[in-house]
């Protein structure tokens, strides 16, 4: 793939460079500061680079949204607003791969350490923080997340997302912790957003 980006390459129609490579799976680390130069210098083929960017990112943000869905699918629409500003034309093609590979960067996450959380932990601060305004509790949200995936985790068992009463004790569980923290009228609807998560992070768990 590297080879191929590197050379300039003419042409109307999208190519399937990945195919032709014979890679199932493309990954972001491709996208370095040399690739970006040379994006800079050449003015041929940086429609095409352009699509293999946005190929790239749109498998990755695929293999990890159910780690985060909040994160992954704000990553997503940015993406998507990027592409459209360069086809209609308000972003050059040099721009626009320079865009593209800041929204890679952003894909390595230092949160966890700043915010005191665990990768999976996270993904569930994510939908807290979106609806900070509906939380009543006082004090660091951490603590509220700590309890969540608490909640969450003590309550998992093999193939839980295929069992109605198992999926329906997390609830309760999850339910039991946000009262008295969220806006009443508000609950149900953070709860929702807490248990797609929860089916995303933990579908595979085993004891």
């Amino acid at each position: 793939v590297k080879e191929l980006i590197s050379q300039s390459i003419d042409s109307e129609d999208i190519v399937d460079v990945f195919a032709m490579a014979g890679i199932e799976k493309p990954d972001i680390s491709i996208l370095d500061e040399t690739f970006l130069l040379g994006a800079k210098k050449e003015k041929d083929g940086n429609a095409l680079k352009i699509e293999i960017i946005k190929n790239i990112l749109k498998d990755e943000i695929k293999l990890r949204l159910h780690k985060n869905i909040k994160k992954y699918t704000s990553l997503k629409e940015e993406l998507e607003k990027v592409i459209d500003k360069y086809h209609n034309n308000a972003l050059d093609s040099y721009a626009t791969i320079a865009e593209l590979v800041e929204r890679a960067k952003e894909q390595d996450d230092k949160r966890t350490d700043e915010l005191g959380l665990s990768e999976e932990e996270l993904a569930f601060y994510d939908i807290l923080a979106a609806k900070k305004d509906i939380i009543k509790e006082k004090g660091p949200m951490q603590d509220i997340v700590h309890a969540v995936v608490k909640a969450v985790k003590n309550n998992l068992q093999l193939d839980w997302t295929k069992k109605e009463n198992a999926k329906a004790a997390i609830r309760l569980a999850v339910k039991k912790e946000l009262r008295g923290k969220v806006s009443i009228s508000k609950l149900n609807d953070i709860l929702s957003e807490i248990m797609q998560q929860a089916e995303g992070q933990f579908r595979d768990w085993s004891a």
